[in-house]
């Protein structure tokens, strides 16, 4: 069950406590709240989609805080593009060189040939795994090979 999550963090949480048991699986899409909702719903049981928002979410309680400085759980965590939504502003980066340096030629190079860097499309996939890792100091593999799994899980594709 995909939930668009907007400024509604409380409402969420108290309309679907009730029904923990009776869910499918749930993810809380393109999340852009705070770290402690984050945390709150991971503890519910519910996967958090992480999009391009990391690159803007500049806020001590945000999300890419917990990323960075408090190493949030990849077991819950998955990459989203919501296109055509939440881009990750590349030309941005000059101000962030630690992701700038972690990106790989090859996804810099996908993102050339494949975006015309004014929305998210799929070819920024590679550039949101890079993000994430980046943010959490692991690497882009093992943050893809986590997000990957997960969507497994989710879709029950095994």
């Amino acid at each position: 069950m995909f939930c668009h999550e907007r400024d509604a963090f409380d409402s969420m949480v108290e309309l679907s406590t009730p029904h923990l048991g009776q869910l499918p699986p749930v993810v809380i899409h393109c999340f852009t709240g705070k770290a402690h909702q984050a945390e709150k719903y991971l503890q519910m049981g519910f996967y958090i989609g992480l999009t391009g928002y990391l690159w803007k979410d500049k806020r001590s309680d945000g999300v890419r805080h917990r990323l960075q400085r408090e190493k949030l759980r990849l077991y819950r965590l998955l990459l989203e593009t919501d296109g055509p939504f939440m881009f990750p502003n590349i030309q941005a980066k000059k101000h962030h060189a630690s992701v700038i340096e972690s990106l790989t030629q090859e996804s810099c190079d996908i993102l050339k040939k494949y975006s015309n860097f004014q929305r998210t499309e799929p070819s920024a996939m590679c550039i949101i795994n890079e993000l994430v890792a980046a943010f959490i100091g692991k690497e882009p593999k093992e943050v893809a090979d986590k997000a990957f799994q997960n969507a497994v899980n989710i879709f029950n594709l095994r």
